[in-house]
């Protein structure tokens, strides 16, 4: 009992010291004049906010117990056992959504530490290539399949919808509008071959026509506002 009182008091400590903190973060935008500061402490001024709620609706769901557990009214009950379902509801949506949020900063974070090793990389590479007549190559050259379009015809079969994280396997080429190609190296980390840029998955993805596995074969591809699983024919 004693533990759970503890523990009660410094969830009270933390919403008062988050309070505070979200007040002081306030105060110091108010004091900035540089758009791209304003811009990442307006970042991290949501994410306590964020936090804060998720404090807050944790002490609130613990105080409605304690009221559940202190009554007999039957009627009384179920309203308390109805609001604490409420608001176990909001409490998951909203460390989803901050687990998400967080991934996503993460994945950002990832591809920059990854394109300023790929600059560095291309930087050593054009000092030996004064020096050198051979140049190797960083990547092989992606492979391509095309069929005979006078025998085969490659179709979109839209009766199937293909989830992100099923186009997310390793090894995939992504092939998208502005006519580039980046391979799927790992996590989150996709890379143009030919130019050495670094992208995300979701940023990819979001102009991504089809999708070819490591062999070159289309397998998936852009159709009616969703990725739909290739089907080939013989016409």
């Amino acid at each position: 009992m004693y533990a759970v009182e503890e523990n009660k008091n410094k969830e009270k400590s933390r919403s008062s010291m988050l309070k505070q903190d979200q007040h002081t973060l306030e105060e110091c935008l108010k004091q900035l004049e540089d758009e791209k500061s304003k811009t990442f402490l307006q970042l991290v001024l949501k994410e306590v906010v964020q936090e804060h709620m998720i404090v807050e609706t944790e002490l609130n769901i613990q105080a409605i117990k304690t009221c559940l557990e202190q009554t007999e009214e039957e009627a009384k009950q179920k309203d308390y056992k109805s609001r604490i379902r409420y608001m176990q509801d909001q409490l998951y949506n909203m460390k989803e959504h901050q687990i998400a949020h967080l991934a996503e900063a993460e994945g950002r974070v990832r591809a920059q530490l990854a394109h300023k090793d790929q600059l560095a990389f291309i930087q050593q590479q054009n000092k030996q290539r004064k020096t050198e007549k051979r140049v190797t190559g960083i990547l092989p050259n992606v492979p391509r399949k095309n069929l005979n379009r006078k025998k085969y015809k490659e179709k979109a079969d839209c009766s199937k919808v293909i989830s992100p994280l099923e186009i997310e396997k390793r090894g995939c080429i992504f092939f998208t509008r502005d006519h580039k190609e980046y391979v799927h190296l790992y996590n989150d980390i996709l890379i143009n071959p030919s130019t050495m840029e670094v992208k995300t998955f979701r940023e990819v993805l979001a102009s991504t026509l089809h999708v070819r596995n490591s062999e070159g074969e289309m397998i998936f591809k852009y159709a009616k506002h969703a990725f739909r699983p290739v089907i080939r024919r013989k016409i």
